[in-house]
């Protein structure tokens, strides 16, 4: 069996962080220039956190998912409806972290599919030791860090839409713009969603 590459694991900061990628993509807009908008945002603290540290930590972070996406995207995080902020969000996160892609694939439109919509503890445990066969890196994970990548996946599950509050999957059916932009950057996306 081949080794796959390692995932990237490092999505515990946050959930979707609609809020705060509306203030930088806004921003973005703003000043042309991430350097700027970072500063701005910063000086400003208009996310409102309590240290600097977490600013620029939830900045990088959303500069990374960012990356992913081009100005219609961006714009869409700024302007576009609610559930349309979320599905761009979910597409970022998705592509910056293939372990969450994966899971979506693997287990949640599998389970969506054949009726089984309560999603438990188990399966994403289930999940987590059948891929740690293929990226051994996720053996180096805590048992407490483990449960905070369980949890904030559920969290923003939750935030997309896909898990109501006693975990049940639910369908989220991209809008046509958001389709339009998967469709241009990474067509293969369209899995993310339960449709």
């Amino acid at each position: 069996m081949q080794v796959k590459t390692d995932y990237n694991m490092s999505f515990t900061s946050g959930g979707l962080l609609e809020n705060e990628s509306r203030i930088l993509a806004n921003e973005y807009f703003q000043t042309k220039d991430w350097k700027i908008a970072s500063q701005n945002i910063q000086n400003d603290n208009m996310f409102q956190y309590r240290t600097m540290v977490a600013t620029k930590r939830i900045i990088q972070e959303l500069k990374a998912r960012f990356s992913y996406l081009n100005e219609d995207a961006l714009q869409l995080i700024v302007s576009g409806f609610p559930n349309e902020t979320q599905q761009i969000l979910w597409f970022a996160i998705c592509q910056k972290h293939k372990f969450i892609f994966d899971f979506v694939r693997e287990v949640i439109k599998e389970k969506y599919f054949i009726g089984q919509f309560e999603l438990e503890n188990y399966d994403f445990d289930a999940f987590y030791n059948k891929k740690m066969l293929e990226h051994p890196s996720l053996e180096k994970i805590t048992d407490g860090s483990r449960y905070k990548l369980k949890q904030v996946l559920f969290k923003m599950l939750r935030e997309v839409g896909m898990l109501n509050n006693q975990n049940f999957i639910q369908a989220v059916i991209p809008t046509q713009r958001v389709l339009q932009i998967i469709n241009n950057l990474a067509p293969q996306y369209l899995a993310i969603f339960t449709n």
